[in-house]
């Protein structure tokens, strides 16, 4: 189920023991400019995150790209896909040493939990 949050209202609410509401934010620029307050979460995104947190004993999961607004993701050359739905994030994962994992690794992984759609 995906559900709206509000970055004003809910920013600070822990979805899982690691991921909070702001993280998935739509912002539009270097500056962290949000596009919309609204931000649109699949109940079991940050739950999967959770996931890959975990199988890879992360210190940090950074997500560089969680909901994009409908006018952000056109914009950015996007085509309204799984971000503009709340169910889709690019993330960076970091290990214990705060050394980022590999990327292949990273999706190795992910597919071995059963993701889907790593591009």
């Amino acid at each position: 189920m995906v559900r709206e949050y509000s970055y004003e209202k809910d920013g600070n609410k822990f979805l899982t023991p690691h991921f909070q509401v702001w993280e998935f934010r739509s912002f539009s620029d270097d500056e962290n400019r949000l596009t919309t307050d609204k931000i649109l979460i699949d109940d079991n995104l940050p739950n999967i995150l959770e996931k890959i947190f975990e199988k890879l004993n992360c210190s940090i999961i950074r997500i560089s790209s969680g909901y994009r607004s409908d006018d952000f993701d056109e914009v950015i050359g996007g085509f309204l896909g799984y971000h503009s739905k709340g169910m889709a994030a690019d993330i960076m994962c970091y290990d214990k040493d705060n050394n980022l994992i590999d990327s292949k690794q990273v999706c190795i992984e992910a597919e071995d939990l059963g993701v889907l759609g790593i591009g």
